[in-house]
């Protein structure tokens, strides 16, 4: 009992930190430019811009970790820490390490099924990139209290299984996936911001 007393209060910080919904916003916007940027190319047609391109996108990819964290932090100082509700614990969702084994067990299944029909592994590679995804924010958001930690992981998976099924390219797959969770994790993320900044009143003074 102890053990488990210390853990619940280990988790505190993350669970405060997760409270307003801006990591959640922010991580959404993150992997939202990700499937943009590997999407663009698949969609415009090539040109003289292609190599350019693509001696930019990686260091963008890379920069954009570090304008997350700084976006976090302006955002946080903003709505949040003049708040009354700032440090508030949300709830964790208790079933999530159980949405975890959910969603790969599900996601053999698919996995076999696509197999039985005469795909190789490289077809089925967004979609096993999915599943790890999908796995970590089951459990790991899940754990920090995000409530939408389960949708997030099915609409991921949801989003691997079509690009598969669909026989959809490797480069535009993960960008669909990553675009697809990116766009639901900033409404989500949006949502829960708007619902913090309205039920929380600023502190003045």
């Amino acid at each position: 009992m102890q053990n488990a007393d210390l853990d619940e209060i280990s988790r505190r910080p993350l669970r405060a930190m997760h409270a307003d919904g801006i990591p959640e916003f922010i991580m959404g916007l993150t992997w939202l430019f990700w499937g943009l940027m590997l999407g663009i190319p698949q969609i415009v047609p090539k040109g003289a811009w292609w190599k350019p391109y693509w001696l930019v996108v990686p260091w963008l990819l890379a920069l954009s970790g570090f304008a997350a964290q700084w976006a976090m932090k302006r955002l946080k100082e903003r709505w949040s820490y003049r708040r009354t509700g700032y440090v508030e614990f949300s709830k964790t969702g208790a079933r999530s390490p159980w949405a975890a084994f959910l969603i790969a067990g599900i996601s053999g299944i698919v996995i076999a099924s696509f197999l039985s029909s005469s795909r190789s592994w490289l077809d089925l590679l967004p979609l096993g990139c999915a599943i790890l995804v999908a796995g970590a924010l089951a459990y790991g958001l899940g754990r920090q209290g995000v409530r939408r930690a389960g949708l997030y992981a099915a609409v991921t998976i949801a989003l691997g299984i079509c690009v598969v099924a669909l026989s959809i390219g490797i480069e535009l797959g993960f960008a669909i996936v990553w675009g697809g969770l990116g766009a639901s994790m900033s409404v989500g993320g949006g949502m829960q911001m708007a619902k913090f900044v309205r039920t929380h009143q600023e502190i003045h003074g």
